[in-house]
């Protein structure tokens, strides 16, 4: 894929355009309101002896897609592509119906809270991913899942695992998404929006 400066009106590869560039670790989101971020919070409450690192309540969001490093100019140009697919989407409701470890088919390494993909979903997914394209995101192995990630699990014996699977209704409307930046900091990950879009 090849980039075009309209400084210098030329065409450059998009490899090198990152290669050059002060990095930001991105990823794009659904955030919840305080109430919805609470309610999911509460559910440590469930598992205390829990083996592993529960999320912090600020942090708590739905990821979309990871994007990796990019740098500033480029976080510009992607902004512009974000605009015009949330012009293409609208509002809808999700719903989180239970809690489960994952991956389901391996070793578990994190404890979510997740719910089928709706058709408004969906729907914005597909938006984006036209939008994108394939070197903008990681492609995902797979159906996509909602999910938030309540707790990262450590090393364990299987016998330290409580058992979660339970069933949860929170249902929460969608209308808006972000553009989110991670940051490795010595207490964990810290994350700040960079750029809300409305539905």
């Amino acid at each position: 894929m090849w980039v075009f400066n309209r400084l210098t009106t030329c065409c450059f590869p998009l490899s090198k355009f990152r290669r050059n560039m002060k990095k930001h670790r991105l990823f794009i989101a659904l955030n919840f309101s305080e109430k919805i971020k609470n309610r999911l919070f509460e559910f440590r409450d469930l598992w205390p002896e829990m083996p592993g690192r529960f999320v912090k309540k600020e942090n708590l969001h739905l990821t979309l897609f990871f994007l990796g490093n990019m740098g500033d100019e480029e976080i510009a140009f992607l902004i512009e592509k974000l605009k015009k697919t949330a012009g293409k989407a609208t509002s809808f409701e999700l719903k989180l119906t239970e809690l489960c470890y994952a991956p389901k088919d391996k070793k578990p390494r994190m404890l979510w809270a997740c719910g089928p993909a709706v058709e408004g979903l969906s729907k914005l997914k597909e938006e984006m991913e036209k939008a994108l394209g394939g070197e903008w995101y990681r492609r995902e192995k797979g159906t996509f899942q909602p999910h938030v990630t309540l707790v990262r699990l450590r090393r364990f014996d299987p016998s330290e695992l409580p058992e979660v699977k339970k069933k949860i209704d929170l249902t929460f409307p969608v209308d808006s998404f972000e553009l989110m930046e991670s940051k490795l900091e010595k207490v964990g990950a810290e994350y700040r929006v960079l750029e809300s879009f409305q539905l």
